[in-house]
């Protein structure tokens, strides 16, 4: 009998877990020109715990020249740090996103580029509480102008026609 109810327990505390551990994504929620914004993207009843030095890390960019927090993260975010090729923020206060039945969108940040093309960029929310959460993200990536892939095309021609001369 106790055996049966020790194994009860374990399976509501179990249940009551998964619950809670939920997808955690980061997502492109508009895009506008050179402007991308991205969200925080909750499963529902999934809540989320950021405490000072949590971070969310953007990399795989082309051409970032700014980066501002949205709403749903000025009041705990520091300033963006921005490289041509990534952004990062920190947190500076906790905050705690409890969980919501139907899930939430968290406006997080801006990333501003001249590149216009979308493709996969890399996203990490490092947090202490729940770990490390990656993956892919809709972002600006650059692409070989024409004449970029013409000259090398051309570069590669001249190589094979040397060295067929050459033999």
């Amino acid at each position: 009998m106790t055996f049966g109810m020790h194994t009860s327990v374990a399976l509501i505390a179990y249940m009551a877990l998964a619950a809670c551990l939920g997808a955690t994504n980061l997502t492109l929620i508009s895009q506008s020109g050179g402007q991308y914004n991205y969200a925080i993207q909750l499963d529902p009843n999934q809540g989320l715990v950021f405490v000072g030095g949590d971070q969310i890390i953007l990399s795989g960019l082309s051409a970032a020249t700014g980066a501002t927090l949205l709403s749903g993260l000025v009041p705990f975010f520091g300033n963006p740090v921005i490289t041509p090729t990534s952004v990062s923020i920190t947190d500076n206060n906790a905050i705690v996103f409890d969980p919501v039945a139907g899930g939430v969108t968290i406006p997080a940040f801006s990333v501003t580029s001249w590149v216009l093309t979308n493709g996969p960029v890399h996203y990490q929310i490092e947090t202490a509480n729940e770990g490390t959460f990656s993956g892919a993200v809709q972002g600006p990536v650059g692409v070989p102008e024409p004449v970029t892939i013409f000259l090398v095309g051309a570069g590669l021609v001249a190589l094979g026609l040397r060295r067929f001369l050459l033999t």
